[in-house]
């Protein structure tokens, strides 16, 4: 749930420059994203990989498949 998490943030960083609003509010929007995209990182690095190492790795190995069959 927290890689779906983090990269839902990245594509939402995406899309909400091609909105037509004020830039001080994309602004907002981006710094709040970002600061939210990287507590779940943060989570994802210091909790779970150091608690659940077994499962990060087989989470990452999926992922490589994943992306490798996207390509």
């Amino acid at each position: 749930m927290v890689v779906a998490y983090i990269h839902a943030h990245h594509k939402a960083e995406d899309l909400i420059l091609e909105f037509q609003v004020s830039p001080k509010l994309i602004e907002l929007v981006l710094e709040e994203s970002h600061r939210n995209r990287e507590l779940g990182e943060h989570y994802l690095h210091n909790y779970l990989m150091l608690t659940y190492p077994e499962i990060t790795k087989s989470v990452q190995t999926k992922r490589a498949v994943q992306q490798l069959l996207e390509f």
